[in-house]
């Protein structure tokens, strides 16, 4: 064997027991944070919907109720929440397929049906019941959501990363203690994407029938950090 090639065997042999120390060298571990906040902001969604033979028809009724909402909802509001266009549709209605269709059988358009959303915000949460209360008695067709979230969610972002990082840390240091090694430089720290969790209430148009009163709740906020450390040798 030429000896050009024994030294290069002998280069590999040598260097692949290096490559995996410095593997086994590091420490990874990963910290978690489950905070829970009082929510101090609602929003609700409350939408209109009319149908009419012609699009006229559906777009001039639908106006005309939901103009209705939003003054009704104003004057509960006052000044301490803000009324947003959230969505406006209008589509025509078509026929429905019968059970035994004849072979010429194709939809037709039946009429039209126009949607209209607004979106309620206010800080004022003790205004959930009487939002849902008035805005179903002035006509409204639906309120798809009814949420319970936070004004300033950076402020708790920052909380939770930084009870993150600390659980992290400290599980680094009781895991170093327990297999006897000494952690050393930081080599890598990642930060999972923080999440919140909104109170959310379902079905709130049954709320409002039954007059059950709203539990307002609270907020999750979660966070997750990622350490590598160096491991020293003693």
């Amino acid at each position: 064997m030429p000896k050009t090639i024994s030294f290069l065997l002998l280069a590999i042999f040598l260097s692949a027991p290096l490559a995996i120390f410095a593997d086994e060298s590091r420490l990874t571990v990963q910290g978690f944070a489950h905070l829970r906040k009082p929510a101090d902001k609602l929003t609700v969604s409350i939408s209109v919907i009319t149908d009419g033979e012609s699009a006229r028809e559906a777009l001039s009724e639908n106006s005309e109720k939901m103009n209705h909402v939003v003054d009704s909802l104003k004057k509960i509001l006052s000044e301490e929440g803000d009324i947003q266009t959230g969505s406006f549709d209008i589509r025509p209605v078509m026929t429905q397929r019968p059970a035994h269709p004849t072979a010429d059988w194709v939809p037709t358009i039946s009429g039209y049906r126009a949607t209209n959303k607004i979106i309620i915000e206010t800080h004022n949460l003790t205004l959930a019941g009487s939002i849902i209360d008035t805005a179903t008695t002035a006509g409204a067709s639906a309120i798809s959501s009814l949420n319970f979230t936070l004004r300033d969610t950076r402020a708790y972002r920052s909380e939770a990363i930084e009870q993150a990082a600390d659980h992290a840390k400290a599980d680094a240091d009781s895991l170093a203690a327990a297999i006897d090694v000494r952690l050393g430089e930081i080599l890598d720290v990642t930060l999972d994407e923080t999440a919140f969790s909104p109170v959310r209430m379902m079905q709130p148009m049954a709320l409002a029938e039954t007059q059950t009163p709203i539990e307002i709740g609270e907020v999750e906020v979660t966070a997750a950090v990622k350490i590598v450390y160096e491991i020293e040798s003693h």
